[in-house]
This record gives C-alpha cells, structure tokens and sequence, in this order.
C-alpha cells in the first residue's frame, strides 16, 4: 500500500448511497474495505472501482455478524481512516482536529448539498447509545460489555 493512503470501510457499499460513498472515495485514491450482504452487487461494485483505476477488496457477509467483522478486520492492512455506514463506536475521545476537520468539510463545496442538520462529532458514541460504565468498574466506555 502506498504510503499515506486512505483506508475506507464501507458498510452496505455495494449498492445506493454505500456503493456512491465506495467509488467515491476510491476515485479520490482511499483502499475501499466494501462490505455488503449482495455478493453480486458487490462484485459489481468492485468491477466498476476497479476498471476506474480504484483499489478494492469485497468483504461479503452481514456486518452485524461477528465473523463478518472479523473477517472486514482482517482484510484492513494497517489502520482504518474512514468507517462509514456503522454503528460501531471508535472508542476513544475526540480531539480538537476531528472537530475542526469535520468545520472544514462542511466549509467546503463538498457539503453543498448538507443544510439544516446538527452532524454529532462523536466518533459514533450517539449511535452507540452514550457511555457505559467498564466491565471492570474502572471508568467508562462508548463500548458497551457484553454480559
């Protein structure tokens, strides 16, 4: 991989907004982690990312499955930048650069289309449902424990 590329996993990227979201970020030079429950559609998608020029790796499966996740996991080389379409948390605080990038986007000609709605700057904590207290009682999470 190259140095300084995008990693970018999309959730239900096959198809509509997901597939839109997968080859656009593929035509701007992220690696697009595609993970849809369509195999057809998905290697469709890939097809059109791939004969774009883009870089693609299909992961079939239902993201709500933990195999599946383990297996989109596994298909990450490195690091992820980009987690679109999830509900799961990042589990870490927000810095001041992931408020200010997402005044940026919304700045920009990018967000031309984005009016009159409040964007959570969360790292999925709302999607979440909040904080949870740790399983071992030492502070809190925006992952809740399973019992």
């Amino acid at each position: 991989m190259r140095e300084g590329t995008r990693v970018s996993v999309v959730t239900g990227g096959a198809l509509g907004i997901g597939g839109a979201i997968s080859r656009r970020l593929a035509a701007g030079g992220d690696l697009v982690i595609l993970n849809d429950i369509d195999a057809d559609a998905a290697a469709r998608a890939q097809a059109d990312i791939d004969a774009a020029g883009g870089r693609c790796v299909t992961v079939i499966g239902d993201i709500v499955e933990d195999e599946t996740v383990e297996r989109v996991a596994a298909a990450v080389p490195g690091r992820v930048n980009v987690l679109e379409h999830t509900w799961v948390p990042l589990a870490r605080f927000g810095e001041p650069d992931d408020y200010a990038a997402v005044v940026a986007f919304l700045a920009s000609d990018d967000a031309r289309f984005v009016t009159g709605h409040t964007i959570p700057v969360d790292g999925g904590t709302l999607a979440a449902s909040g904080w949870f207290v740790r399983a071992d009682d030492q502070g809190w999470t925006n992952r809740p424990h399973r019992a």
